[in-house]
Order: structure tokens, then C-alpha cells, then sequence
């Protein structure tokens, strides 16, 4: 169960509408019965097996937004989000990709790539590209942040040499395997109990989002025949984009882009 706090000065309609709105999303999706944009036959909430198990379907596009895969109209406004007063989306969002797995089972997955177990629950996910896109790029402070999710237990180190520029599709991604995840409530770097409730996900690679994406590639000073190089935080880097590299196996390996 969720505490609740909601701040006097704001106005409890604001609230009380939010929270309605992520409780019905899904009751509203299922009661729809619409056809899918994946083109697989399911119903939102549908029961399998001897009526033990219920089923959703989701969609995170390359901006990190996560949707409701039968959402028709598919922007901000629609998504699931992780900050402002919208608690207990943010608590959503935080266990949903944090239950995370590969869809190793025979239930959908040609299309849908990976699954987040909840009790009785199986959701569902397929992507736009990688189950992880980098959604805030703290400059200052050295800091990423995944899915939008304004969580401390999902900030991580950034190492700009860890970036990679697919020449073909002209995306920009990031390699965040084993890099320390940052918790405040260690002061520790190397304390035993960090990162440890995230060392089941899926991949460690994140697609970075279209605007921080132009912001990096906007400090690029020097365009060899062979790789980039950029300047940050008066640092100069190569820019990865080799397709040999780790990083690019691992786009090869989980992105749902169509290769050419």
C-alpha cells in the first residue's frame, strides 16, 4: 500500500484526478476491447490459465514513455509518468521496469520482447527500439536517469566514453553495465548493498533520448573519416562507432529496429 502525502497549497482535485486516472487507464483499455497496433489478438486484463494469471500489454516508444499498447493517440499526455504528484505512477514505473525480464516463454513473444512479472500479473512490453532510454542528462552533476523514472535507485554514473553513434541508424546509445548506481542513503560508492535490486534486468544498454541525443552530438568538434570526436566537460572523447564494439552487439542484440 502506497502513503500518500498531498502538499496543502495544491488543489486536491489536481490530485485525487491523478491518481484516478492511472487507477482507470487500464479498465478504460480493457472495457475498449480494440484492435492492437501490434497485431496480436488480446484484451487488456485478460485472463489465462484456469483464470490465474492476467494479462497487460505495453509500448515504450524511443522517448522512454511508457504507454498502454492499445493507446490510440501516444504522447505526453497519455504516458505513464515518474515525478511531480503523480506518486503512485512514479512507484509504478519503478517496480515495473525493475521486475523486468527477457520473454524467454511462448506467450507473445515474437512481439513482445520482454515481460514484468507482478504476482498474478504478466506485463507485457515491447519497444520502439531498447527497453531503456536515457530520459535526463544531469551535466552537472555527472548523472542519468532511465524511463523517466525520478528515482534515486535509478540514477546512475555517466562516462561519455561509454556513448555509442550507430553510423547506420544515426542513434545515439549508452552502456551502463556495470556502472555503480548512485543511492543517497549510501555514502559508500563501494557499499555491498548497492545496485544489487537491479541486477536482473535485462540489458545493460539504453537507448539516449532525441533531445539529450542532438544536445551531445552538438559538442562534437572533430568528424574523422573514422570515428567523431566530442568535447565534454572540457574532456575530449572518441565517439564510439564501431560495430564490432560491445555496445553494438548488444544494440544488435535487444533493439526491435528493423536491421538493414
Amino acid at each position: 500500500m502506497f502513503r500518500v502525502l498531498v502538499n496543502s497549497n495544491q488543489p486536491k482535485r489536481f490530485f485525487l484526478s491523478s491518481l484516478a486516472g492511472l487507477v482507470n487507464q487500464r479498465a478504460y483499455s480493457q472495457l475498449s476491447n480494440q484492435s492492437t497496433p501490434s497485431d496480436i489478438a488480446y484484451v487488456q486484463g485478460q485472463y489465462t490459465e484456469n483464470h490465474k494469471i492476467r494479462e497487460y500489454f505495453y509500448y515504450l516508444d524511443h522517448q522512454g514513455q511508457l504507454f498502454l499498447d492499445d493507446t490510440k493517440i501516444k504522447n505526453f499526455t497519455s504516458c505513464y509518468k515518474g515525478k511531480y504528484f503523480i506518486f503512485l505512477e512514479k512507484n509504478f514505473l519503478e517496480f515495473f521496469f525493475r521486475k523486468l525480464r527477457k520473454n524467454n516463454s511462448k506467450h507473445y513473444a515474437d512481439k513482445f520482447a520482454f515481460v514484468s512479472y507482478c504476482g498474478v500479473e504478466r506485463n507485457f512490453l515491447r519497444c520502439d527500439d531498447l527497453p531503456f532510454v536515457i530520459t535526463s542528462l544531469d551535466e552537472k552533476n555527472g548523472l542519468i536517469q532511465l524511463n523517466q523514472i525520478n528515482s534515486s535507485h535509478w540514477s546512475f554514473k555517466f562516462h561519455p566514453a561509454n556513448l555509442f553513434h550507430d553510423p547506420t541508424s544515426g542513434r545515439l546509445y549508452y552502456l551502463f553495465e556495470d556502472q555503480e548506481l548512485i543511492r543517497q542513503d549510501f555514502s559508500c560508492e563501494h557499499h555491498p548493498g548497492r545496485a544489487t535490486h537491479l541486477n536482473n534486468l535485462p540489458c545493460r544498454v539504453a537507448l539516449v533520448k532525441s533531445d539529450i541525443s542532438i544536445r551531445l552530438m552538438h559538442k562534437i568538434i572533430d568528424k574523422g573519416e573514422k570515428n567523431f570526436k566530442f568535447e565534454y566537460n572540457s574532456n575530449v572523447y572518441d565517439l564510439n562507432n564501431d560495430p564490432n564494439s560491445k555496445i553494438s552487439q548488444l544494440v544488435k542484440q535487444f533493439s526491435n529496429l528493423k536491421q538493414t
